[in-house]
């Protein structure tokens, strides 16, 4: 007898739309599919569950055909013509349960706990009926995971390869085993496959990072700022167009970055003549490096100025806050002072947080001899 059950569990991965059925059709979700094959009159229904390799789902310990138990309201099945029979995979047990109420079927089967895991798909699933049924093609099902389940709708199965097909090649290139990172890591990886490669996952600590990848080269920038320091697991994901998976890993050790960026600055020109009063566009010339950073984020935090200045019309276009390397100063000053000086300050901070400052000068000197 095949229970029939009325909670609904979400998958991690799935989105649900407005009838409440699983729409997401990424690789990352497992999937049923069905071909035909018709012998004389009778007609034969085979199906293929292909479990992700993208996933953290758990294995796949059981099939129900007919009825898809995660829609907001799940209806009867829509299986309307008795099979003549079932088979099922070795270790898995099918069942066909009639409808008292109508001439309708569900049919379900039940695998070992180990089931399909992640990477993995299982052929073996058939249903021979006496005459063709578009119900056997197109019914929506419910897969059981340990404590949750999915639902979806059949969907054609068009590979030509065998459920025993080989999966992925696929190799982790950065960071090398063992290597001790910080600051902003590439983690690159190599992938191919007969049928070819349709998605790459970088993960850490078997969390996928970023986006799913399409086509090489395979890269993505891992920040480490991101976890703590100390030892941390990096893998790659990679799934084939028939659903087999494979995946591969290298420890590494994350190490405090305490050590600062290198930051200078200098000013184009850096001195103001004549004193006529006139705004004179300034350059920075900015050099920044840093052992772990690649691109530390630079800033002009200030541009004070002395010798009765008003920052309000004597400095102009400059943008705090930002990376903004040219603005206005006024070339002017009093007669009766040693001349007037704009302090112009810069900061450099890199992945690990470390602070770095550098400062110029521009002067609008008292005459041409300072």
């Amino acid at each position: 007898m095949i229970l029939r059950r009325t909670i609904l569990v979400l998958s991690m991965f799935g989105v649900a739309a407005e009838d409440g059925r699983a729409q997401n059709r990424r690789v990352d979700i497992p999937v049923v599919k069905v071909r035909v094959e018709q012998t004389g009159s009778a007609v034969t229904y085979r199906y293929r569950v292909v479990h992700s390799a993208i996933t953290r789902l758990p294995p796949i310990t059981g099939l129900r055909l007919g009825l898809d138990e995660t829609a907001a309201e799940p209806r009867d099945s829509v299986l309307g013509v008795e099979p003549l029979g079932i088979t099922s995979p070795p270790g898995w047990k099918g069942e066909i349960h009639p409808y008292e109420e109508a001439e309708l079927w569900e049919i379900g089967w039940s695998g070992p706990d180990n089931g399909i895991t992640p990477g993995h798909q299982q052929c073996g699933f058939t249903v021979t009926v006496p005459r063709p049924s578009n119900a056997y093609l197109e019914a929506p099902y419910t897969l059981y995971l340990s404590a949750s389940w999915i639902g979806g709708v059949l969907e054609p199965d068009d590979s030509t390869a065998p459920c025993e097909s080989v999966g992925p090649t696929v190799r982790l290139t950065a960071p090398a085993e063992g290597a001790s990172v910080s600051g902003i890591v590439d983690l690159e990886a190599e992938a191919s496959d007969d049928v070819g490669v349709v998605g790459v996952y970088f993960t850490v600590d078997g969390e996928v990072v970023g986006d799913q990848l399409t086509a090489p080269p395979y890269s993505f920038a891992w920040d480490t700022s991101s976890v703590t320091p100390g030892p941390h697991v990096v893998g790659v994901l990679a799934a084939d167009a028939d659903g087999n998976g494979a995946r591969a890993t290298s420890n590494v050790s994350v190490r405090t970055d305490t050590t600062p960026p290198h930051l200078s600055v200098s000013a184009q020109p850096a001195s103001l003549w004549p004193p006529n009063g006139n705004l004179v566009p300034v350059a920075i010339a900015l050099s920044v490096s840093d052992d772990q950073d690649p691109n530390p984020a630079v800033s002009l935090v200030s541009i004070t100025c002395d010798d009765a200045c008003n920052p309000g019309e004597d400095i102009v276009d400059a943008s705090t806050g930002t990376d903004d390397r040219h603005f206005q100063l006024r070339a002017r000053r009093r007669g009766a002072a040693q001349g007037r000086t704009y302090t112009i300050k810069y900061r450099a901070r890199d992945a690990g947080g470390n602070l770095a400052s550098a400062t110029t000068t521009v002067v609008v000197p008292h005459d041409q001899r300072r």
